[in-house]
């Protein structure tokens, strides 16, 4: 996994597209981006947490500050035609460290039972693109790669050019009106913020892999291993976290019943992880956890009270 896996009841995927753009106004970004299909395919990476989409459009002239520093973040790139604006001056305008904007953008909410990602997604005009400058570009004439999106552990950064989302009338073989739209490429972004590595990391055949993310099939769907990937590491963060909690717990006649049903409740979450049952093994390892939280805080309410009584009758 490429971050800390951030198991939740609820994820709250809150998006703001800025459009950017001054050439064109067509496709609308509402037809740029659907939301339908993000929710749908989260839903279908974690089926056992409430999945929300939200999504927001604004016009670029009406954030001015962020406006001047795209407009003081450009250069040249090793495309042609190509203009990067450079992701660190946004990303440091936005993040705690720098300008500490992302809260007046973005209004997190909730509590430790969500996990609250912020997308915040620009369309470009002409062919400017995000970018970032590599080191190795320190021995070759000034340029910048350009990205599509970025996964940076506290938020999401996605671009697209207004030329991206009419590639069609640019190809050779014309599409008229066909392109790129932000939905894949926020799925693939969201995907990294959940943990997911590219498939092709070990091998780069597996970049041919029917997944989001991958880079050549341009699917929209999480594979198999993904989905599975995430209900194993999420099972094993609540298994542990169970087994945390039982740490030093001695039955008692108040939590007896309680410790015994955690107990079973994790030799059957193991039985249906041996069995490749993971949605199982997941849902049964939520519970165990609950369980042995309500365990424990009889335990420390019942270790009050000896400890009131012992002092009263001392």
């Amino acid at each position: 996994f490429i971050y800390p896996l951030n198991v939740a009841e609820k994820y709250t995927i809150d998006i703001l597209v800025v459009d950017n753009r001054t050439d064109y106004t067509v496709p609308s970004l509402t037809q740029a981006l659907n939301s339908s299909r993000i929710k749908i395919e989260l839903e279908r990476l974690l089926p056992c947490a409430d999945i929300q989409v939200k999504t927001r459009f604004a016009n670029a002239t009406s954030i001015p500050d962020l406006s001047s520093v795209i407009t003081e973040s450009t250069s040249p790139s090793k495309h042609h035609n190509t203009t990067i604006v450079d992701a660190r001056p946004v990303y440091y305008w936005l993040n705690s460290e720098g300008g500490d904007h992302l809260r007046d953008l973005f209004n997190a909410t909730g509590d430790d039972s969500e996990y609250y990602i912020p997308v915040l997604a620009f369309v470009f005009t002409g062919e400017y693109q995000l970018g970032f400058t590599f080191k190795e570009d320190l021995a070759q004439p000034p340029s910048t790669s350009s990205i599509w999106g970025v996964a940076l552990g506290d938020l999401v950064l996605v671009s697209h050019s207004s030329n991206d989302l009419i590639r069609g009338n640019f190809t050779e073989l014309k599409q008229p009106n066909k392109g790129f739209g932000l939905t894949q490429t926020i799925i693939h972004e969201i995907g990294h913020m959940l943990g997911l590595v590219h498939p092709f990391r070990a091998d780069e055949t597996q970049n041919f892999v029917s997944s989001v993310m991958s880079y050549y099939p341009y699917e929209y769907r999480f594979s198999r291993f993904d989905r599975d990937a995430l209900l194993r590491g999420h099972t094993d963060n609540l298994v542990m976290r169970t087994m945390l909690e039982l740490t030093g717990m001695k039955p008692n006649i108040l939590n007896n019943g309680l410790f015994t049903s955690v107990q079973q409740q994790l030799e059957d979450a193991e039985r249906h992880y041996v069995n490749m049952s993971y949605r199982d093994s997941l849902s049964i390892s939520m519970g165990a956890l609950k369980a042995a939280k309500i365990a424990r805080n009889i335990d420390s309410v019942l270790y009050v009270v000896i400890y009131a009584l012992t002092i009263v009758f001392a």
